[in-house]
């Protein structure tokens, strides 16, 4: 779509040294000042104020780095829109999972979305639970079009998220045999997190609940 040149140009110019330019394109100093000199014999253009001090920018480059920004951010979106739109043609859904969010539950509904959209595949997209792919959940649509797994409403606004509840499952914990909630068969959170209070001897009391909760996905 452009000259891969480019991005090593902007790099440069942002970092304000080869040497640091070829850290972060984990290449050598050598490999990046020959691409400089090849980008510059072919546009037949000094980019660069080369000098001991370090290096700057001449008044084309700073011509070159605004419009070389916008042509790079320009591709990469073209080549979104692109991948979109294959996708679209091919109808495939990318379906986000990890350890948090396993992939048994859409397994076992896929056969059911078949049924209704014959032509529809199904891409699993693993990513990594944390504070990081949380604040991605609002950024669906980009590496993920659908994520399954357990959101509450809260969860979804913070999030900007829209969530389609699925079905309810149970969740179940493990109490000792004396405990109070060992003798219910069913037990709501809020009683559950009503008997986690300290004990007499100052140690924590587990619970046990079973209660429905609700799968749901984003989009």
């Amino acid at each position: 779509m452009y000259n891969p040149q480019l991005d090593t140009f902007i790099r440069v110019a942002e970092a304000g040294s080869f040497s640091k330019a070829a850290q972060e394109s984990f290449i050598t100093p050598t490999a990046v000042i020959k691409q400089m000199n090849l980008l510059e014999s072919r546009l037949g253009l000094t980019l660069f104020h080369r000098s001991h001090q370090g290096l700057s920018l001449t008044k084309a480059g700073e011509s070159l780095l605004a419009d070389a920004r916008h042509v790079v951010r320009y591709s990469q979106e073209s080549v979104a829109r692109a991948r979109m739109a294959e996708r679209a043609e091919k109808r495939i859904v990318r379906v986000g999972v990890s350890l948090m969010t396993p992939s048994t539950f859409i397994a076992r509904l896929w056969p059911k979305v078949k049924e209704r959209c014959p032509g529809m595949g199904m891409q699993v997209v693993t990513f990594e639970n944390g504070p990081a792919a949380a604040r991605g959940l609002a950024d669906l649509g980009r590496d993920m079009d659908v994520v399954v797994g357990v959101f509450d409403d809260n969860f979804l606004a913070e999030h900007e998220c829209a969530g389609l509840e699925l079905a309810r499952e149970p969740v179940w914990c493990a109490v000792p045999e004396g405990d109070l909630l060992a003798a219910c068969e069913v037990v709501t959170f809020d009683a559950g997190a009503r008997s986690c209070s300290s004990g007499a001897d100052g140690t924590r009391t587990s619970t046990c609940c079973e209660t429905a909760s609700a799968p749901t996905i984003p989009t």
